[in-house]
């Protein structure tokens, strides 16, 4: 067990050190403009990455609001199944996110 956490650790450690700063900096700074003008910041997130993408936007809107520290304008797309599957079955599996995009 041991050596499965150390090598689950080093990976992450390695990941984690290849990131790209630069890239993330320039994210924070989009976010952070989108605040300030209010606007709306969409998430996505395909299969178990959609539970992801509602985790964050839930960190993004309720989490920071009810600490009084930010309060986003954040949708995740992926959260209303019926819209995704609709979407899905009608025009196509590869524009649910950028059908609902089209139409807001």
């Amino acid at each position: 067990m041991k050596n499965f956490i150390t090598n689950y650790i080093n990976n992450l450690t390695n990941i984690l050190q290849q990131l790209d700063i630069t890239s993330i900096e320039e994210i924070l700074l989009n976010i952070e403009k989108a605040h300030k003008k209010n606007s709306k910041i969409y998430i996505i997130g395909n299969g178990g990455s959609a539970a992801t993408a509602s985790h964050m936007a839930n960190d993004l809107s309720v989490g920071l609001k009810i600490r009084d520290i930010r309060n986003f304008n954040v949708e995740s797309l992926s959260d209303n199944s019926s819209v995704c599957t609709a979407i899905a079955n009608d025009i196509g599996y590869e524009n649910i996110f950028y059908t609902q995009i089209k139409i807001k």
